[in-house]
């Protein structure tokens, strides 16, 4: 039995249509996504290893009687900042050394105390842990100059960690100063 050139070309031309075929339908499967048309970060809830974590939905406030003096606010952006919608407050510089912020979640106004502060005036840059036994908030900012020394235009990103709940990540504005 003699195969043909023919048939041979026959035979690679129906295997490569079936490749070609199977790649289709793999890049199409892979792009189909999520049928429901929620992202994972839209999803209220979301499936990892097993688990379930939801969404931490930070609440803003305004400014705070305990946390005068020298101090920092954050907002999310300027806007929020200039209504004084803040999502963040620290009070520093305390003699005592205890330091101290707060957040608002689940319509209650949380304490947290100042684990570790890492001022760099090289770099204009302020990180700051601060914890309790619910949350733990990790705050990178960026100190820049204004015309008044004591107050510093502060832009960053604030981090907020709780058990069972995803992280969550905002870029921040606010200012910092006495």
């Amino acid at each position: 039995m003699q195969i043909k050139i023919k048939d041979l070309l026959l035979i690679q031309g129906l295997i490569s249509k079936s490749l070609i075929f199977l790649l289709t339908v793999i890049v199409f499967i892979s792009c189909s996504g999520n049928k429901a048309g929620k992202s994972e970060s839209e999803s209220t809830l979301t499936q990892q290893a097993g688990k379930t974590f939801s969404e931490i939905k930070l609440e803003t406030f305004g400014y705070l009687e305990e946390v005068m003096g020298c101090s920092c606010y954050l907002a999310i952006d300027s806007l929020q900042f200039k209504q004084q919608n803040f999502i963040y407050a620290e009070k520093y510089g305390l003699l005592d050394k205890k330091d101290f912020g707060f957040i608002k979640l689940d319509n209650q106004l949380i304490r947290l105390e100042v684990l570790s502060v890492e001022n760099n005036s090289e770099e204009s840059s302020r990180n700051v842990r601060l914890g309790n036994e619910q949350v733990e908030v990790w705050l990178n900012l960026q100190l820049n100059q204004s015309g008044d020394p004591e107050i510093l235009p502060a832009t960053g990103e604030i981090q907020i960690h709780i058990p069972d709940r995803l992280p969550w990540i905002q870029t921040v504005v606010g200012t910092c100063g006495c």
